[in-house]
């Protein structure tokens, strides 16, 4: 399915980065923000759609304009602000976290590219 998909992607003008999140790779603190401010330039240099998968609030506030929630066998999907308001209870507890709100306070601060 990986292979499919990553085909499909490229295809489609798509960068597929799901196996390289941050998070997953265990990227440190340095590193982190410096592979966010990468895949921002890949976007906005290359017109890419970037797919990502990652668990990391702070790159998901950072970097990212739109989310899908996988929540009870469905997906809620939308722009950032709009899922993080979602009234699943499961969402507003994750996106509620403190930890997930010092991230959204910190990507709201970012200028991000037209």
């Amino acid at each position: 399915i990986r292979q499919v998909l990553s085909a499909k992607c490229s295809e489609f003008g798509i960068l597929d980065w799901h196996s390289i999140s941050p998070h997953d790779a265990g990227l440190d603190p340095i590193a982190a923000p410096e592979f966010d401010e990468l895949v921002t330039y890949l976007h906005a240099s290359l017109d890419l759609t970037i797919v990502m998968i990652t668990h990391d609030v702070d790159t998901l506030f950072g970097i990212c304009d739109r989310v899908a929630v996988l929540v009870d066998g469905k997906v809620v999907l939308g722009p950032v602000a709009e899922v993080t308001q979602s009234d699943h209870p499961w969402i507003r507890r994750y996106f509620d976290d403190p930890r997930a709100q010092r991230a959204r306070q910190a990507g709201e601060a970012i200028e991000r590219p037209q």
